[in-house]
């Protein structure tokens, strides 16, 4: 379903490894006390999870958007130990699938997130009324060898009032971590962490409201309005004053000659009030050797992801995985090939080919065509 930066997911102990058949399914081992919550009750073997960043991991309901998020479904539950299939082959309980599977040739097989029991599954979504209502296919029966059905998690919506595409690879949200073997990498817009990693704040918004700047280095960025910059001002410290004491101090990574503008690394950051490495104060002095400055403006240009353990990668066929977190979603809307539309309200210009204005090009033509006519 559709998220904000409020819904992120911040998953460190999950790993998502290859079992059964080869390329057959992925499935994640859950386990209490490893910097996540489990509830202590209330999970049984078929449930739907979802992962809440407040309450920890919690039971899936297609009540509403945020709760409406699904990981996948719990297969097996051992002492504390929960493995749950995200995608591909499972043995769901029979029990509960026979609840919910109904009909011959032709019967239920589809099921999706039911919106009135929390964690379980349904076959039919009620598609008579016009109140909004959220349709996410979560399994499909489909027997094979010794599973009974494959885990889809397939693209949420909303229909009624209101249709939301929901964000491709809907498997795992923004925050999330995915182990990956050596030579592949799970997609364009995750980021490898077995080492530090700093990345500019504006590219990744929703990651910065996870790691913030507590850890590691950050990189500043001051808009200088007096004095010269120039690039022999690169690898020099600079700071300001608090009496005699030197405060915000930080080294110069680069600079921007053409904008005036100087980046500045801290190698830790407190920004509570007088300390040796906050952020520049734009209303007193900065200084540079024997140069002094004015700034306009300063802020947070770069933040750090720390690395995962080296002790914390799993391992598959002998070889260590390779850590990576999810930067950001990717929203795709698919428009179909026909398009049949009743009433189009266009606030703005509708382009057409080369025309940029259809409405003022069939204005033009109107004209000219009644100029034609009084001729």
């Amino acid at each position: 379903m559709p998220t904000s930066s409020s819904f992120n997911t911040r998953i460190f102990s999950p790993y998502i490894v290859l079992s059964g058949a080869p390329s057959s399914r992925f499935a994640i081992t859950l386990k209490q006390g490893e910097g996540y919550t489990l509830p202590a009750t209330g999970i049984t073997f078929g449930d739907v999870l979802r992962y809440d960043p407040t309450n920890g991991y919690t039971l899936s309901q297609a009540n509403k958007e945020e709760n409406a998020e699904v990981v996948g479904i719990v297969e097996n539950i051992s002492g504390t130990n929960y493995t749950v299939v995200v995608y591909g082959s499972m043995v769901y309980p029979s029990a509960r699938l026979a609840e919910v599977v109904q009909g011959a040739a032709g019967g239920v097989d589809v099921l999706f997130l039911d919106k009135d029991v929390r964690g379980g599954l349904t076959g039919t979504i009620d598609l008579t009324t016009t109140s909004e209502k959220i349709v996410k296919p979560v399994f499909q029966v489909a027997p094979h060898g010794s599973y009974n059905g494959v885990v889809i998690n397939y693209i949420g919506y909303k229909t009624g009032n209101q249709a939301l595409v929901d964000n491709e690879n809907a498997l795992l949200s923004t925050g999330s971590i995915f182990y990956s073997a050596p030579g592949t990498t799970p997609g364009s817009n995750w980021i490898r962490i077995d080492s530090d990693v700093k990345v500019i704040k504006a590219d990744y918004p929703d990651l910065y409201e996870i790691y913030s700047d507590r850890n590691g280095p950050i990189e500043e960025k001051i808009v200088i309005s007096s004095g010269t910059v120039t690039t022999s001002l690169v690898n020099e410290e600079i700071y300001q004053l608090n009496g005699g004491t030197r405060i915000n101090q930080g080294t110069i990574t680069s600079v921007d000659v053409a904008n005036s503008i100087i980046y500045v690394e801290k190698t830790t950051f407190s920004n509570g009030g007088p300390t040796l490495n906050g952020l520049m104060n734009v209303s007193n002095a900065l200084y540079v050797s024997a140069n002094t400055f004015s700034a306009s403006s300063s802020g947070i240009y770069k933040f750090t992801i720390p690395a995962i353990s080296s002790a914390s990668v799993p391992t598959q066929n002998g070889v260590s995985l390779i850590p990576y977190i999810k930067g950001y979603e990717i929203s795709t809307v698919k428009v179909p090939a026909n398009l049949n539309i009743t009433t189009l309200d266009v606030d703005g210009n509708l382009a057409v080919g080369a025309l940029t204005d259809l409405e003022n090009e069939i204005i033009s033509i109107k004209d000219r065509l009644t100029v034609l006519e009084s001729m």
